[in-house]
């Protein structure tokens, strides 16, 4: 008998695992699309970090490219970016 990881989703019809959730951006892409956002909304980095729940000084970070955001803040940063076309 397999054993299977419990916390794995998977498909209900074959069993198989299903494929991760992709979130449509690079984090190649954050620095640009950040900057590009916040300067055609006026954004300040401290309500962007607000909105996503991290500090402004992670905004820092990110603009500068000195670190990558996590996945579920690629996603979130994507659903923030793609509501208004930036990087289009």
């Amino acid at each position: 008998m397999s054993k299977r990881k419990p916390n794995v989703a998977r498909n209900e019809i074959t069993g198989l695992p299903k494929p991760r959730e992709v979130t449509r951006i690079r984090a190649e892409d954050v620095p640009r699309l950040l900057r590009q956002y916040r300067s055609r909304y006026c954004v300040t980095q401290e309500e962007v970090a607000r909105f996503l729940g991290v500090s402004p000084r992670t905004i820092i970070r990110w603009e500068h490219g000195i670190v990558k955001p996590l996945a579920a803040h690629l996603r979130v940063i994507y659903q923030m970016v793609s509501r208004v076309h930036i990087g289009e």
